[in-house]
């Protein structure tokens, strides 16, 4: 079984490229929904936010390749929260499906 897909939020870029790593082996596809941003062992906020592209190495693909590093498009309900809680948080910030 697989484990649901998780993204470790580094930064949000000043065009609001959510940028970070994919934490699983298994590659994250576009239209993955994102429902959760967690700091630690808390979770901040239920979100609702579409994966709309992957910005990887310049370019543009369909999935987050498994253990790699990407910009990510997002769309949904959540963006500001995400973004407040990046910069505001000391822990690491993860995107949860």
């Amino acid at each position: 079984m697989s484990k649901p897909p998780e993204f470790l939020v580094d930064r949000i870029d000043e065009h609001g490229l959510v940028c970070g790593q994919n934490l699983i082996e298994n590659d994250i596809p576009i239209g993955t929904v994102f429902t959760q941003i967690v700091t630690g062992d808390d979770v901040v906020s239920n979100v609702r936010l579409e994966l709309r592209g992957v910005q990887f190495y310049h370019h543009q693909i369909s999935v987050i390749p498994g253990g790699h590093s990407a910009g990510l498009e997002l769309t949904g309900e959540g963006l500001l929260t995400l973004r407040d809680t990046v910069q505001g948080s000391k822990n690491h910030v993860l995107l949860k499906a």
